[in-house]
């Protein structure tokens, strides 16, 4: 049996365990708004600049061109998954990987390809084609993120 000194010890590591927990939650809540935040900040962006695309298109009038045709049929799609590598982010990974399921489900009939950022994603992709179950692609294949942020860069 332990001893009183043995119990206390235990009871202290477990209360200090718990204040680290509790400060992991809130570091991981900051930065989980500050990122709603910047994403809600580009919305006006975005809409700008799908206003301005559709002027060009509108301005083009009758001349052609290949992205700017209308088309009847899908046949290809390329989905890019982008969960974090590790957890405290709640049901982040989970959702975004339901969400993909969800499109690829509603996309039934069209080749499928999925590329994948961030190792939750990976390993859903890979689990997925190991039991060879629903939305299933055509290849999947690890991205760094890194080298997505530096394509993203190059605009700004």
């Amino acid at each position: 049996m332990p001893s009183l000194q043995d119990i206390k010890r235990r009871i202290t590591s477990v209360q200090k365990t718990q204040q680290i927990t509790r400060a992991m939650r809130m570091v991981a809540g900051a930065k989980l708004r500050r990122a709603q935040q910047a994403i809600e900040s580009a919305r006006p962006y975005a809409e700008r600049m799908r206003g301005i695309l559709e002027e060009v298109a509108s301005a083009q009038g009758g001349a052609e061109h290949p992205l700017l045709e209308a088309r009847e049929s899908v046949r290809a799609v390329e989905l890019i998954v982008v969960t974090s590598d590790r957890g405290l982010c709640g049901g982040f990974n989970s959702n975004v990987i339901k969400h993909a399921q969800g499109v690829i489900s509603a996309r039934e009939g069209c080749g499928f390809t999925i590329s994948t950022a961030g190792r939750k994603a990976n390993e859903c992709t890979v689990k997925v084609n190991e039991v060879g179950g629903e939305g299933e692609g055509d290849k999947e294949c690890f991205v760094e993120v890194g080298g997505i942020w530096n394509v993203c860069q190059v605009g700004k």
